[in-house]
C-alpha cells in the first residue's frame, strides 16, 4: 500500500513566494520611478545611472529566484523518486532502531539487543507506558545480538495488558562501567506513506520513520508464531522452536537450535541436567548463522537420558584470539498435546510445558 497525505489548500514554495513579492516590489518601483521622472526638475534631471543600477539589481534577484525554482523542482523530483524506491520495502522484514515492542493476547513482545562487548553483569527491564518497571529478567552477557521475548507475565503470575512496552538494557563491564546496548525490533513492511513531505513505513500496523531502519531482509526469516485464529489443536504433531535454553528428551534425543554471530572460530556446547550438573560436552558449528543440535542422551558417566527429562544447553562461541561471539539458543521439539487452564493454552513437548507465545518458529 502506498498513500500520500498532505495539508489542505494550495501551498506555494519559498521561491514562488519570493517571486510574488519581487513582482509587487518591482511594480511599486516603476510607479515611484515614473512619478519621480514626471516631477523632476528639468534644469537638474535625475541621474539615469541610479535607476539603471536598481533595474539591474531587480534583474539579478529575479534570476536568483528562477534558479531557486528550478532547484526546488529538482529536489521535488528527487523526493518523489526516493518515495518510489521505498515501495521495494513492502513485504520485507526490517530491523528498526526502537526499544518499543507490542504485546497482544496472541503474541509476545519481542526485542533484539546487541552488546558491543561481553558484559560482566546486567538485566533487562520491561517498562509500561507510565514509566513503571513491570518485569525484570536476566540477560545474556555475551558480545553480539540476543533475542528477548516477554509473554506478559508479571509478578504473581498475572498477565500484563496488551499494548506497547519499552525495553531497557542495563549492562556493566568488568570494571563496573555502564555499557551501551543497541535495542531493535523487527517487523514486516506493509505499506508506505508520505505525509507533508515526510516518508513513513507501515510496519505491523505502525507508522515508522525511514531513518529508523537498520537492516532490510527477506520476509522468509520472520518467525511464525501460533495465533488463536487457528486452533491450537492444529499444532499437535508440529516440530517447533521455542524460547529458552531448556529442552526435553523426546524420542531418544534432546534437540536445540543455536545462532552464531560473525567471526567465531570455536564453539563449545555443554549440556546440563535439572540439577545443573554437566552431563555432556562437545564442539559445534562455528560458521555464522543458525544450526541444529541433537544430543542422543549419552552422558559422560555412561548413563542415558530418559524420556521426559529436561536438560539445559550452554553454547559458547569465541574468535581465534579468544574473544566472545554472540550466541542465542532455542529449544526444539514436537508438540504432543495442548491443555487449557484458566482460559490459557499450554503446549506439552514431551512433558515440558511451553506457552504458545514462546514458540518462535513452526516446522512441518
Amino acid at each position: 500500500m502506498v498513500t500520500s497525505v498532505s495539508g489542505t489548500g494550495t501551498t506555494q514554495t519559498a521561491a514562488e513566494n519570493a517571486g510574488v513579492s519581487l513582482a509587487k516590489n518591482f511594480d511599486m518601483f516603476l510607479k515611484l520611478l515614473t512619478t519621480q521622472l514626471k516631477n523632476q526638475d528639468p534644469t537638474s534631471p535625475m541621474d539615469s545611472k541610479e535607476f539603471t543600477n536598481q533595474l539591474v539589481q531587480f534583474s539579478q534577484v529575479e534570476q536568483a529566484i528562477n534558479q531557486n525554482k528550478n532547484l526546488e523542482k529538482l529536489i521535488a523530483m528527487f523526493e518523489a523518486e526516493k518515495s518510489s524506491n521505498l515501495v521495494n520495502y513492502i513485504g520485507k522484514q526490517v530491523d528498526l532502531d526502537s526499544n518499543k515492542a507490542t504485546l497482544t493476547s496472541n503474541s509476545p513482545a519481542i526485542w533484539y539487543y546487541e552488546l558491543p562487548a561481553e558484559a560482566s553483569s546486567g538485566q533487562l527491564r520491561v517498562i509500561d507506558k507510565n514509566g513503571k518497571i513491570v518485569h525484570v529478567a536476566n540477560m545474556q552477557t555475551q558480545k553480539g545480538e540476543h533475542t528477548f521475548l516477554w509473554d506478559g507475565t508479571v509478578a504473581g503470575g498475572m498477565k500484563a495488558l496488551g499494548g506497547d512496552y519499552t525495553l531497557e538494557v542495563v549492562a556493566k563491564d568488568a570494571s563496573g562501567n555502564d555499557m551501551q546496548a543497541t535495542i531493535m525490533t523487527r517487523g514486516l513492511v506493509e505499506g508506505v506513506e508520505r505525509i507533508d513531505g515526510v516518508d513513513y513505513l507501515l510496519v505491523d500496523g505502525k507508522r515508522m520513520e525511514v531513518d529508523q531502519v537498520l537492516a532490510l531482509r527477506s520476509a522468509g526469516t520472520m518467525p511464525t508464531i501460533p495465533q488463536e485464529n487457528g486452533s491450537y489443536v492444529n499444532y499437535i504433531g508440529k516440530d517447533v522452536e521455542f524460547y529458552g535454553e531448556n529442552s526435553v528428551c523426546q524420542n531418544g534425543s534432546v534437540r536445540w537450535s543455536y545462532g552464531v554471530g560473525h567471526g567465531a572460530a570455536d564453539v563449545t556446547i555443554k549440556v546440563y541436567d535439572s540439577d545443573n550438573n554437566l552431563v555432556y560436552e562437545t564442539t559445534g558449528d562455528a560458521s555464522k548463522g543458525r544450526h541444529d543440535f541433537s544430543w542422543d542422551g549419552s552422558k559422560s558417566d555412561g548413563t542415558t537420558a530418559k524420556a521426559g527429562e529436561i536438560y539445559k544447553i550452554k553454547v559458547e562461541a569465541k574468535t581465534a584470539d579468544g574473544q566472545p561471539v554472540g550466541v542465542d539458543v532455542l529449544g526444539r521439539g514436537r508438540i504432543d498435546s495442548v491443555a487449557f487452564e484458566n482460559m490459557q493454552a499450554m503446549f506439552s513437548i514431551g512433558g515440558l510445558g511451553v506457552p504458545p507465545s514462546w514458540v518462535l518458529a513452526v516446522h512441518s
